[in-house]
């Protein structure tokens, strides 16, 4: 008799694009924003939301036999899942599209995409705005001043 057990695969934390940092190198994240550029040859685009960006490697996800027109247009809403990555050497420098304001962007890190989708009806300053208050409460749920944890020594929870 054989026995499976279940795998449990680790779930992506939400960021805002601008937090992505080299400290989440390893790390499943899940991002959106919009498209600023998108090189067919590497598969490789720029996402951007508001004044950053980081690179996403699409390589992995996307189908030869499905259409994707959304991947063409600049300014596309997209969500992405992916892990990221610190790259050995920057990626070359791209070329924004005329129109586009300057972002700025990590050369060194790149997020290897597992899913992406179209989200056209995302409201990205609501997506902002909602990670931006979950990651304050975690900050303030693991926050302790050190006189809370001094006294916290001297009174154990359970002691009676």
């Amino acid at each position: 008799m054989t026995t499976h057990t279940k795998q449990q695969t680790e779930s992506a934390t939400l960021c805002r694009i601008a937090s992505i940092a080299p400290q989440q190198v390893s790390r499943k994240l899940r991002v959106a924003g919009r498209i600023l550029v998108y090189d067919h040859h590497t598969s490789v685009m720029l996402l951007g939301d508001g004044n950053s960006a980081v690179l996403v490697d699409l390589a992995l996800c996307l189908d030869p036999f499905k259409p994707t027109p959304w991947l063409r247009e600049s300014n596309s809403t997209v969500m992405v899942i992916g892990s990221l990555e610190e790259l050995e050497t920057p990626y070359p420098l791209i070329e924004l599209p005329l129109h586009a304001r300057p972002v700025e962007v990590d050369l060194q890190l790149i997020l290897r995409a597992l899913s992406v989708r179209e989200t056209r009806q995302l409201d990205l300053e609501l997506w902002k705005r909602a990670i931006t208050m979950r990651e304050q409460y975690t900050t303030s749920r693991n926050y302790q001043p050190e006189e809370s944890i001094a006294h916290a020594e001297l009174h154990p929870f359970n002691e009676k």
